[in-house]
């Protein structure tokens, strides 16, 4: 095999090999406390629906929800706990339908996310 084709596919099968490999900034976290508010500013004041926490990291969030989110109005995440951990904005990558009346709501925290909301979802702990 010529030098310069055995180079090309050594690389090829890197590539390949590297295309495996996680490709998150940011490893994923189990829920202890999957429960959220998803949140927005519509109609002259401030609305929220729950939402389910299908995946979570300190970058971004995955959200099962039976309702349709707003598309015109900036979304905001909080959680369904007795003591508010606050807001976060969130910046929407998708919302897509996944079947029997469920849609699943992929987006980044548009600030770093806030260590409090972090320990209450992954550990459960209230502030």
């Amino acid at each position: 095999m010529h030098k310069r084709s055995r180079l090309n596919h050594l690389q090829a099968r890197t590539f390949k090999f590297m295309r495996t490999v996680e490709k998150r900034v940011a490893p994923r976290y189990e829920c202890e406390h999957p429960w959220a508010l998803l949140g927005w500013n519509g109609d002259g004041s401030f609305q929220s629906r729950p939402a389910l926490i299908v995946d979570f990291s300190m970058t971004g969030i995955k959200l099962e929800l039976d309702w349709v989110p707003p598309t015109k109005h900036p979304l905001f995440v909080g959680l369904d706990m007795s003591e508010s951990t606050g807001w976060i904005p969130l910046t929407t990558i998708a919302c897509d339908e996944i079947g029997r009346g469920k849609y699943e709501l992929r987006a980044t925290f548009a600030e770093p996310c806030d260590y409090d909301f972090f320990k209450a979802v992954v550990y459960g702990i209230e502030n």
